[in-house]
């Protein structure tokens, strides 16, 4: 019983990050268009746009954000045990690999299953992801981007 009672919150975790504007990355809900959030994702296809759903009660913007991230820590927090490196260590290797940048963020994702930290970086005229594999610390993604004009945090 222990075990489906997981899977249960991990569904529920997925689904609530879902009605955030996406799941975390790698996680698509079953049976539904992966990110759509809607509980038609997690117990087969029910002919209900969604989208049209307008219930008493409605979260203000701010309350969406605090709740994204209370759902954000939670998932981390969950995948915390299986990372055999820690943030910094990911933050360590982003770095050698991009002397120039500034770490911005650390995130423990499962991507498709695999463990990894995502590390954002910033440099003058650019910015930096780099996917760090959580066990050993290689580098598995390296990318540049233009920095967004009047957005030089991301």
């Amino acid at each position: 019983m222990k075990r489906k009672s997981m899977r249960l919150a991990a569904a529920g975790l997925v689904w609530a990050a879902g009605l955030l504007g996406g799941v975390p990355v790698g996680q698509a809900a079953p049976a539904a268009t992966p990110g759509d959030g809607s509980p038609a994702a997690h117990g087969g296809h029910w002919d209900v746009d969604w989208d049209d759903i307008r219930s008493s009660v409605r979260l203000t913007d701010e309350q969406r954000r605090a709740l994204h991230d209370t759902v954000q820590k939670a998932y981390e927090q969950a995948l915390k045990p299986y990372a055999k490196i820690t943030p910094e260590r990911a933050a360590e290797a982003a770095r050698k690999a991009e002397p120039k940048g500034a770490v911005k963020r650390v995130k423990l994702y499962a991507v498709h299953g695999y463990l990894v930290y995502v590390v954002h970086l910033a440099k003058e005229k650019e910015r930096v992801l780099i996917v760090v594999d959580a066990g050993d610390g290689r580098i598995l993604v390296h990318k540049t981007a233009p920095q967004p004009s009047g957005d030089r945090d991301d």
